[in-house]
């Protein structure tokens, strides 16, 4: 069988996106081997690919695939009391609502152990404390967030349009000598951001709060635009292009197919899945 190996700090990361891009063969058991996985896989992928055999999973345990963890904050599909056993679990909420709102935010069911719904999510080394019934977070765009952070070059001017509590923002200003604005119409967020500029010790990292439309205005250029707001983002296009420098680049995130983004791509990327046959993408813009 096809096995995808990878360190074992990028475990939940991998697992995920190989989840969201149908990769992932959810009848077999990941493959422990110290400190690296071996997740068993449907088809080739970029990374390590090895050939080994798999354990075959029991029916209970495919019940561990269907949960995103927010810090300590299992978000379960399905409810077993076995996921309690879970070190890292605390909570465990299911979605009652859909993303909805100007502020991005859905309600969730309690279903067991500690009920709070604030919690604080780990990422790359950062530390993001935040409410998931107050803001906006999805942990399974922490790839995404990675990969964009070693895109920006030192020196490199950054908004971040729609920021929520900060993890687009925060990861880039730690890890490269950079000045990041963040702007977030949320006032939860907006506080959590703040909090978070706090938690991980970034001095480089601006908050506003208010409409991206009304703040952009008083703001300089930016060599690079991040637009993370997929069934909307199309709407503040114009406001992003009168802010980017003339070699900057607008990372723009819709679920609107390639042909009705009408501008000038360098790249064009799926990042995951947004609904049943409906995914989000990521359009490289350049001015």
């Amino acid at each position: 069988m096809l096995g995808l190996k990878i360190r074992k700090e990028e475990g939940e990361k991998t697992r995920k996106i190989l989840l969201q891009n149908g990769i992932l063969d959810k009848s077999y058991k990941i493959k422990n081997l110290g400190d690296y996985l071996v997740f068993p896989i449907l088809k080739k992928t970029e990374g390590e690919i090895v050939e080994t055999e798999f354990e075959k999973l029991k029916e209970r345990e495919k019940f561990e695939f269907k949960f995103d963890l927010i810090g300590d904050i299992a978000i379960v599909e399905n409810y077993d009391s076995s996921i309690l056993r879970r070190k890292n679990v605390r909570s465990v909420y299911k979605k009652e609502t859909n993303v909805d709102g100007t502020y991005r935010t859905r309600k969730y069911v309690y279903l067991a152990g500690t009920k709070n719904t604030e919690t604080i999510h780990r990422e790359y080394g950062c530390r993001y404390m935040l409410d998931i019934e107050k803001v906006y977070f999805n942990p399974r765009l922490a790839t995404e967030r990675h990969r964009i952070s070693k895109k920006v070059k030192a020196g490199e001017r950054v908004l971040d349009m729609f920021a929520g509590v900060g993890p687009f923002s925060i990861l880039i200003a730690k890890k490269k000598k950079v000045e990041v604005h963040s702007i977030d119409i949320n006032p939860d967020a907006f506080r959590y951001l703040k909090k978070n500029i706090e938690i991980n010790k970034v001095k480089n990292v601006f908050p506003y709060l208010g409409d991206c439309k009304d703040v952009v205005k008083k703001l300089p250029e930016f060599d690079r635009i991040i637009m993370n707001l997929p069934k909307n983002s199309l709407e503040f296009l114009d406001a992003a292009l009168s802010k980017i420098k003339k070699k900057g680049i607008i990372h723009l995130y819709s679920i609107k197919p390639e042909e009705e983004i009408k501008f000038n791509m360098e790249y064009v990327q799926q990042v995951k899945s947004y609904s049943p046959r409906v995914f989000v993408w990521r359009y490289d813009i350049k001015p």
